[in-house]
């Protein structure tokens, strides 16, 4: 095979993997051969050019991908990379070897990324019944809807500060903070959801606010994304749960959905097979195949969980 053959098929390979990140790797293996190398990496950092930050490593050998090595180098290697002041340099879109290609790669599968996470936390910005904001793994606000935007405009136990969000009683600050933290972890740590209530403004009953972590189900690539949402609900509020949200939300079956939807809103086990027409047998190993999904083991967490997802207030929920 020429030179000029062995580049354009590694041309359209790499054009194929900005929109398949599954095709990367056999891009990256063509990448190899083309450079007579056994091996390469991809790195996206952001911020400004003094104080650079590494948001996405890609190390592959061979054209498999090598999730240790990109550990190895973001915990030991990439703070004294001397390679990493020299790219801080080069002005942006300057051709150095295949820079730009790899660029114009990254800028795609950020759009691709981006367009995948809006698709899936969209949903809940038509929902009026509740506050709804959108944040990026850095916490900063994306997007809000109409209600969350009145709240945050007036002050009503949240505010916009900065593109962040604050906290109208200094009492309530550590503990949003930390639900914050836990949902937008910045080490490997799972993602957790988790709630609180929230005073407002004198005269008003508290908010109960849902913070939910959304996964991105492949590498990223620096891509400002939907990382969380966060639900602001007005409590005493009676709420229809919707099992098409729950199912989107939880990633149930509508089969499985309606029945945590009906124990979420007060059903037994019983009620439910009579309702359905189904044993009480067949309804409990549903509730359990549900709860083996989002690893729970009590009920009560299930409803809390389906309760969650839906931004219905959660009844008994402590006012952490």
């Amino acid at each position: 095979m020429s030179e000029q053959d062995a580049f354009e098929r590694t041309l359209a390979a790499m054009y194929d993997a900005m929109l398949n990140d599954d095709r990367w790797p056999a891009a990256s293996a063509l990448v190899d051969e083309a450079c007579g190398l056994k091996g390469n990496g991809l790195m996206v950092a952001e911020g400004p050019r003094d104080d650079m930050r590494a948001t996405c490593v890609g190390a592959y050998y061979r054209g498999q991908r090598r999730p240790d090595l990109e550990r190895e180098y973001l915990e030991d290697y990439h703070p004294a990379d001397e390679r990493v002041p020299r790219f801080r340099q080069l002005p942006e879109g300057r051709l150095v070897h295949v820079t730009d290609l790899i660029r114009q790669f990254v800028r795609v599968r950020q759009a691709v990324v981006c367009a995948l996470a809006r698709r899936r936390a969209a949903d809940l910005l038509d929902n009026p019944r509740m506050g709804v904001v959108h944040l990026d793994r850095r916490g900063r606000i994306i997007d809000v809807n109409d209600r969350a935007r009145g709240i945050l405009r007036r002050g009503d136990g949240l505010s916009d500060r900065r593109g962040e969000l604050c906290v109208r009683e200094p009492s309530d600050r550590g503990r949003l903070y930390r639900l914050l933290r836990d949902a937008l972890p910045a080490t490997g740590a799972p993602a957790v959801s988790g709630s609180m209530r929230l005073r407002r403004l004198p005269g008003s009953p508290s908010f109960t606010v849902h913070v939910k972590p959304l996964a991105v189900r492949q590498p990223d690539y620096g891509a400002r994304h939907v990382a969380a949402q966060v639900l602001i609900v007005e409590p005493g509020r009676r709420q229809r749960i919707d099992p098409d949200l729950v199912a989107r939300m939880l990633e149930l079956t509508p089969a499985e959905s309606e029945v945590a939807v009906s124990l979420a809103e007060g059903r037994s086990v019983r009620d439910i097979a009579a309702a359905t027409g189904r044993t009480r047998t067949a309804i409990s190993r549903q509730v359990q195949r549900i709860s083996r999904k989002h690893s729970i083991s009590r009920q009560a967490d299930l409803v809390r969980l389906v309760r969650q997802a839906a931004g219905a207030d959660v009844p008994g929920e402590p006012g952490q």
